[in-house]
């Protein structure tokens, strides 16, 4: 185990070639513990989806424009 005081994340648990397309490779603990967690981040996303509407679409698209700004202002994830 690392000495790091940084979170492990799913990330370096699982295995690089696994997409969302691909069912999660057998293990215990991706069984007993990775599974449970996506699910219930799944759920969570689904509800925020739930939430957005059109106008706050349309919102977020004249605030962008009238910016010039290439994002909507929501906090992007770390890529790499």
């Amino acid at each position: 185990m690392s000495t790091s005081t940084e979170p492990l994340c799913a990330s370096i648990i699982l295995p690089p070639s696994v997409s969302s397309d691909e069912p999660l490779p057998e293990s215990e603990l991706i069984g007993a513990v990775v599974q449970p967690t996506l699910a219930i981040a799944e759920q969570y996303f689904s509800a925020a989806l739930r939430e957005i509407n059109v106008a706050d679409l349309v919102r977020q698209a004249l605030h962008v424009r009238d910016r010039d700004l290439h994002s909507f202002g929501t906090p992007e994830a770390k890529l790499g």
